[in-house]
């Protein structure tokens, strides 16, 4: 569980960042991405762009060690243990670091793996992740975001060059384009499951639908207060899977602070880490085809409690995810 007190006896200096991003972003407002975290069309990386390097090969050891690429502003080395990072890609800038330039990617990364730095217990520690960054800020302090067609590489290469058993995608687009719809295909194909978030901006577009969440071969996740209600900025839809907690979240900040979040994105991060857990226990789960995705869907509904009408509803999908 992630202890918040822990960190407060320690004498960590908090610093609260309200992510609320209900009205204008899911992502920090400074990481560009619209409503639920829009991937912008503003910048166009080739494939030949890439520095793919040497392919990771799994050895046998290491078959139970859960990988999961991280798709957001990139990782903090700072606040994230070393242990749990591995070397991932830059889409904006392909010969550059993978550092976190906004905080919204750390904030992700810690709730799934940790932060010794911040006193954050992660949901699965043992857990390695794979940064690959599509929105950052430039020198000027300016928000510069890969376009669609460099996020749907990003996502292949999650599968084939660094084969992540998950894909973190704590953002959302209300365009429906056929290269991310593509690339989410071909990852759902190989057995490796997408975690993404339904958005925030339900009380202001209740209407809108964003993807990759309404593609089919994802979870798609809502967000629940602390008294186990449907978050009211959470969107809702016939696309939505699960909620999980997304309010006051305690999470690092990229200086290794203590910080609090909130948005879809980190429920989404949530049930990511409660993936990571049930593969590492189950390692015989892990990238099975589409029957991967069936597998994983069926246990987390086992896992679920009903909070709306029963069984399925759009508000709560299969219910809530809450670690016990």
């Amino acid at each position: 569980m992630i202890n918040k007190r822990k960190a407060e006896e320690r004498g960590m200096k908090q610093k609260k960042w309200w992510i609320f991003l209900l009205l204008t972003s899911i992502l920090l407002s400074s990481c560009g991405l619209h409503t639920a975290g829009e991937i912008a069309e503003t910048q166009k990386v080739t494939e030949s762009d890439f520095l793919t390097g040497e392919e990771y090969s799994r050895t046998e050891s290491e078959i139970t060690t859960v990988r999961i690429a991280i798709l957001d502003s990139g990782i903090s080395s700072i606040a994230i243990n070393s242990k749990s990072l591995e070397k991932g890609l830059n889409g904006i800038r392909p010969f550059s670091d993978t550092e976190d330039t906004t905080g919204h990617g750390t904030a992700v990364a810690s709730i799934i793996v940790g932060s010794e730095t911040a006193g954050v217990d992660g949901i699965c520690p043992q857990a390695v992740l794979i940064p690959l960054v599509y929105c950052e800020k430039d020198y000027l302090g300016r928000t510069v975001n890969a376009d669609a067609d460099t996020v749907g590489k990003l996502i292949r290469d999650a599968v084939d060059t660094f084969h992540c058993d998950i894909i973190n995608i704590s953002s959302a687009t209300t365009t429906d384009d056929s290269s991310l719809q593509s690339a989410i295909a071909y990852a759902a194909e190989q057995g490796v499951i997408i975690v993404t978030c339904a958005g925030n901006t339900n009380l202001t577009t209740p209407d809108n639908v964003y993807y990759p969440g309404a593609y089919d071969g994802v979870i798609c996740v809502g967000s629940v207060n602390g008294t186990g209600e449907v978050s009211d900025f959470s969107q809702r839809g016939d696309y939505l899977d699960f909620v999980a907690p997304g309010e006051e979240l305690p999470a690092a900040a990229p200086e290794g602070e203590l910080t609090a979040v909130t948005g879809t994105s980190f429920s989404a991060a949530y049930v990511t880490g409660m993936i990571a857990e049930i593969l590492s226990d189950d390692a015989d789960i892990c990238r099975q085809s589409e029957e991967t995705l069936q597998k994983i869907t069926e246990l987390l509904k086992q896992r679920a409690v009903d909070i709306g009408e029963k069984g399925w509803d759009a508000d709560s999908g299969w219910g809530e995810l809450q670690i016990k």
